[in-house]
């Protein structure tokens, strides 16, 4: 059997909460791991980039553009 849940204000904003705090906390994710790989690709060597198909001046730039331009992604 079904039961019907009535509508419940602090339910609502608990759910709400919830929501929020798992956003944040993937939004804190995706931060701390594109700082973490601009910065794995700004420490490899020419030889290193060149395998991977990137420039010095390409991991210099996504260096710079800083970690919170990867939230848009």
């Amino acid at each position: 059997m079904q039961t019907i849940r009535l509508h419940d204000p602090l339910a609502a904003l608990g759910e709400m909460l919830r929501d929020g705090l798992r956003t944040t906390r993937h939004a804190a994710w995706v931060w701390w791991r594109t700082a973490s790989t601009s910065r794995d690709i700004d420490d490899l060597d020419p030889r290193m980039l060149a395998d991977l198909g990137i420039s010095r001046a390409q991991a210099d730039f996504d260096a710079s553009r800083g970690a919170w331009n990867g939230l848009g992604r």
